[in-house]
Formats: C-alpha cells, sequence, structure tokens
C-alpha cells in the first residue's frame, strides 16, 4: 500500500503544517483539559533525586545477564520527566520548570538513548554504546519525543528559565536522531536487511521519529525527505500483517505494533489535515479490529505470545478511541470508555509521554462514548485465532506455528475465562533477561509447551527454532470454526519423537461450560499423554475431578489420573503484576492409550 502510494503521489506536494496538538502557550486549550490528577502525580517528583546509571549497570547485561540494573534508573528517569511536563503543562505556573529543566539535561548528557539490551546490533565493539555512533532503537526514539514535546509544549516557559536548554534539546535531537535516521539504511528495523524479520520495531520507531521530524525538523527539505524514507519503510510492518488483522505477538504487544502503525498513520493524516489517509485499506481497518475481538472483559486481553493479559491505559485509550473514529468503528472507539471504567490510578512508571497528551486531550470525549458491546465470536484464519463469548463464559484458541514473533511453543492451546475472570491462562512472559532473545528461550518455563495448555505426548512436548524460518514447519495445518467450536489439527507441531501421526483438538462452550476434546492417533501402539492447564487458581484434586479456585469443576471422560504442581515467581515483578500472585499452578490429566484414544476435559462451575 505505501510503497504504491508513493510510486502515485509525491510528498513534496503536501504541506505538513498542521501540528498534532497545540503547544502550551494555548491557554485556552490546554485550561480546558485541567485534570488535578496530573498535577498530583507531578508534585512527587519535585525536587526529585534523580536516579544514576552507572557503566556497570548498562554492562550487566552482558555480565550478569541482567536488563533490570540499567532499565530500572532509565525508565524511572523517564517516567518522572514526563509526569513534571504534564504536570506543568496543565498548571502552567512555573513551579515544575526546574526539575524539568534538570530531568532534560540528564536525559541529553547520557551517552547513549538505547538499552543495554539493545546496543548496535552492526557488530560494534564496545559494551557501552559510542557517543559518535549513535544507533536507534525503540526508546531511543521514544526518549526524543519526550525531548520534542517537552520543548514544544513547555518552551516559553523552559525560554525564561533556562534558554540553553532548548538549544540542547535541539542539538541533540538532531546528533542523535535526525541525522543518524537520514544518513543510514542498515538499521535493521528499516528493513533493508535480509533475513530479518520484521517486528513491532519498525512502527514503534517510525511512529516517534515522525513525531520528531514534524515538530522539530524546519527545512522542508529534509522533512519531506524523511518522511518519504518512513513511509518507505512503514511498508515492511504493513506486509506482515494478514489481512484479518490478527497480531501473533499478542494483544498487548498490538499497542506496540498495530497500534504504533495507526499512531503512524493518523499523524499524517493529522498534519495534512486528512489529505494522506491510508484508513479505507482493508488490512488497516482489520488490524484495529483485533483488539475488540480478542477483548476477554473485566480489563483482560487475550495474552498469546509474550503479551501481558492486561493494558495500562495510557498505552491505549486513545488509540482505540481515535483508531475507530478513523474507522468509522463506534465498537472499537467504546472500548477505550470500557478500559477507562476500570479503576486504575496513574502509573507512575508511565514514560509514552505522546501517548499520554492524547490520552489526556481526549479524556473527556471517550467518557461520553456508548458503552462497549462485545463480539459473540470470531474467527480470525489468517492470523489462526478463535474468540469466542457465550453464556458467561469465554475462550480463546490458536493455531499457529513455532516461528512467529514473541513465539511461545503454543500451536493449539486455548485458554477459559468466565465473566472476565481467568480459569485456565496463558502465563504470558516474565521480566526479560539476557535469555528470553537468544537460544536459551525455550528454556524459560513460560516459554516452553508444557506450561501452556497444551498435551505433552509420550514425555515431548512442542518444538521449533528460534528466530529460524524452520520453526514455521511446526505448525497448525488445520483451523476451523463451526458454531461455537474451534477445531485445531496440531500434530505437526510436536517432534518426531512423540509418535503422533494426527492430533484434533474440538474447543466448544455448551449451556454450561466449556469442553476440550483431543483426538490422538499415534504411530505405535502403546503410548502415554499428559495433558497440562495452566490457572493461577488453587488446585484441588477429589478422586477423579479437579477444584479449580472453588468455584469451578474439571473432569474428564476417560480413565486417568489428575495431578498438580506450581512453578513460584515470588521475584518476579511483571508475573506477579500481571496476576496478583507469586506462583503458577498447572493442572495434568495423564492416561496410557493405544494406537488411537481421545479425550475430553470438561470445564464447568461447581
Amino acid at each position: 500500500m505505501f510503497v504504491t502510494w508513493l510510486k502515485e503521489n509525491n510528498v513534496a506536494d503536501f504541506d505538513f503544517s498542521n501540528m498534532l496538538f497545540p503547544n502550551g502557550s494555548n491557554r485556552e486549550f490546554w485550561d480546558s483539559k485541567y485534570k488535578e490528577k496530573y498535577v498530583k502525580r507531578a508534585e512527587k517528583f519535585l525536587g526529585f533525586s534523580w536516579p544514576l546509571i552507572k557503566a556497570s549497570d548498562f554492562i550487566a547485561f552482558h555480565t550478569e545477564g541482567s536488563r533490570q540494573r540499567h532499565e530500572k534508573p532509565y525508565f524511572e528517569r523517564r517516567a518522572a520527566f514526563c509526569a513534571l511536563i504534564l504536570g506543568e503543562l496543565l498548571e502552567n505556573k512555573g513551579r515544575f520548570i526546574p526539575d524539568i529543566v534538570d530531568g532534560a539535561l540528564l536525559l541529553c548528557e547520557e551517552t547513549t538513548w538505547t538499552l543495554s539490551a539493545h546496543k548496535h546490533p552492526l557488530g560494534a565493539p564496545y559494551d557501552i554504546q559510542a557517543a559518535d555512533d549513535p544507533y536507534i532503537d525503540i526508546f531511543a526514539a521514544e526518549t526524543a519525543v519526550m525531548l520534542t514535546l517537552c520543548h514544544y509544549l513547555l518552551g516559553e516557559g523552559i525560554r525564561k528559565y533556562c534558554p540553553e536548554m532548548l538549544e540542547r534539546i535541539e542539538y541533540e535531537i538532531e546528533r542523535r536522531i535526525i541525522k543518524p535516521y537520514l544518513e543510514r539504511r542498515d538499521f535493521i528495523w528499516m528493513c533493508n536487511t535480509p533475513g530479518w524479520k520484521v517486528d513491532n520495531w519498525n512502527p514503534w520507531i517510525l511512529s516517534n521519529l515522525l513525531t520528531v521530524f514534524l515538530i522539530m525538523q524546519k527545512d522542508s527539505e529534509k522533512l519531506k525527505h524523511g518522511i518519504e524514507k518512513m513511509i518507505s519503510e512503514i511498508q515492511g510492518i504493513y506486509n506482515t500483517y494478514p489481512r484479518d488483522g490478527g497480531c501473533d505477538e499478542g494483544a498487548t504487544y498490538w499497542c506496540m505494533s498495530q497500534g504504533a502503525f495507526f499512531e503512524f498513520c493518523d499523524q499524517l493524516f493529522i498534519a495534512t489535515n486528512g489529505k494522506i489517509n491510508f484508513f479505507n485499506d482493508e488490512t488497516t481497518q482489520n488490524c484495529g479490529k483485533y483488539e475488540y475481538r480478542a477483548y476477554i472483559g473485566n480489563g483482560y486481553f487475550t495474552n498469546f505470545a509474550d503479551g501481558a493479559t492486561t493494558l495500562k491505559n495510557a498505552q491505549i485509550s486513545y488509540i482505540l478511541y481515535m483508531y475507530g473514529k478513523r474507522i468509522n468503528d463506534s465498537r472499537l472507539s467504546s472500548l477505550s470508555k470500557e478500559l477507562n471504567l476500570i479503576p486504575n490510578e496513574l502509573n507512575d512508571n508511565d514514560s509514552m509521554l505522546r501517548r499520554m497528551v492524547f490520552d489526556l486531550i481526549y479524556e473527556d470525549e471517550i467518557k461520553a462514548l456508548t458503552d462497549f458491546e462485545p463480539c459473540d465470536s470470531c474467527i480470525l484464519k489468517d492470523t489462526q485465532n478463535a474468540f469466542v463469548h457465550k453464556n458467561g463464559w469465554f475462550y480463546a484458541a490458536k493455531g499457529g506455528h513455532n516461528a512467529e514473533r514473541h513465539n511461545h511453543y503454543d500451536v493449539g492451546s486455548a485458554i477459559v475465562y468466565y465473566n472476565g475472570c481467568p480459569v485456565f491462562v496463558d502465563s504470558g512472559s516474565g521480566t526479560y533477561n539476557a535469555k528470553t532473545f537468544s537460544l536459551q528461550r525455550y528454556d524459560i518455563w513460560t516459554m516452553n509447551s508444557s506450561w501452556h495448555n497444551l498435551p505433552q505426548i509420550n514425555g515431548f512436548g512442542q518444538t521449533g527454532e528460534y528466530e529460524q524460518p524452520d520453526g514455521k514447519i511446526y505448525k497448525a495445518d488445520n483451523f476451523e470454526m463451526e458454531g461455537t467450536t474451534t477445531h485445531i489439527s496440531f500434530a505437526k507441531a510436536y517432534r518426531k519423537e512423540a509418535k503422533i501421526e494426527t492430533l484434533d483438538r474440538f474447543v466448544t462452550v455448551n449451556e454450561d461450560g466449556v469442553s476440550i476434546k483431543d483426538k490422538f492417533v499415534f504411530t505405535k501402539d502403546k503410548n502415554t499423554f499428559c495433558e497440562h492447564f495452566i490457572t493461577p487458581l488453587e488446585i484441588t484434586i477429589e478422586g477423579n475431578k479437579a477444584i479449580i479456585g472453588n468455584e469451578f469443576i474439571v473432569t474428564a471422560d476417560c480413565e486417568g489420573a489428575f495431578a498438580y504442581d506450581s512453578v513460584d515467581f515470588e521475584d518476579d515483578e511483571k508475573l506477579k503484576a500481571n496476576w496478583n500472585t507469586d506462583k503458577m499452578n498447572r493442572l495434568k490429566f495423564t492416561a496410557l492409550c493405544g494406537k488411537q484414544y481421545e479425550v475430553t476435559i470438561n470445564i464447568k462451575r461447581k
């Protein structure tokens, strides 16, 4: 779509002067948006002791495999900076300006804006990114937006207090972002690197660079050259989106993929007063609809792959609202209201400033929307996702393959919720470390099939290849829906040692619960299988049934034995925040069988 548009249009013919939103001197506009909660949060950071980032913190990713040593102070700085900017923007008294200037100078003095885990991928021989060789990763681009909006929104106040700070911001953005972006073609997310699998870095970075160029780039030739380059590069992620709009990275990573893709398109729409409009495209429209199709209720989303099961409002509300408006889909817009109705205090760790500003602008409009109505059922055959709501029950099932982005060994898995509360779940991923995106990825329990809602067959689970095309051969080869039943064939997801010829799963919602039927055909006469079901709820075994959370009964229709075990993650803040517990339980049903066998697991309320 984008390459075709470039062939048919000349970027130089368009005027990009319409601003995304008014600057801070437009007091009539910003005074009308005043919300005390933003000022109260900013007050927490008055006189803030900005955390130190040491060389050893950055190098710890290499020496210890720790991302947190560098990322904790890195994001604490940025969260404080963003909170202070919003507080000053709304209050307009100047009392936050000294701390804002302190924060801006601190960011400008950082040797690199990239994370230690994201250091220059082109073979650079240093553990700390060289100051004269800036690399643009996702958070360098985010940092550039923070400083850009600081300059744009608060320029008047900063000029009165410390005019040199504005010049320093301009210098650092030109040096670290604009110049390398215009000159380089070899950063992997630019989609010029053979063999690189395009992922959310592409739209995430480009949506931020577009903000920087639209506001900071005063040279019209450089501006239009940069925009032309961005439009060409965004084609890379667009080419990976299936026509049904599904996101194989999970509904929360949608925020950084399709959500950021929307932001890119929307900024072009705003800057040109609608003259550049990519929202009539079917795939683009379906990308937006994915988020309400994957919505479970009660703030929970389907969370296949590395995604979390809930979203922070600052990452999503305005995107859902405006995406719905751009494609004329009121259900998508109203999902933003649904999420805002869920109690959620402002997060002191939020640092996505452009999204926070837009959320602030549209907050009152979102409150006035009609209530959200979920879909009953939906199948995305290209993505191989299915979602079903009925009688208070919800299930989502997936096919796919084991070379997906942010992949887990989860082909054929299904999750089950009741009245918006988890029963059988996908744990998601824990706090990222050096193993997460390495050849040791599937040594992590959250990534392998034995900790998904899947059978282990003759002692073997699923397999694939990390970041390799060969992983696509470990896949589902049939994915269908009839009524409320989803049928998945996925024997090919298992290694050959499992001795499985065909494996068909049928997931359905009936009048009083959910059933999961697995039909096995083996290549040998004597076999064993162990069904796994993951839950954050407590498990009790009572004879031939299991009690989940003292509310749900799980039974099997064949001979076998229930048991359970658990994994503790009391040291993993990410998993604890996602599930409000420090352990995950695994229900197991084990049976012996012959060459052909089938088992149905039923989940009902007590």
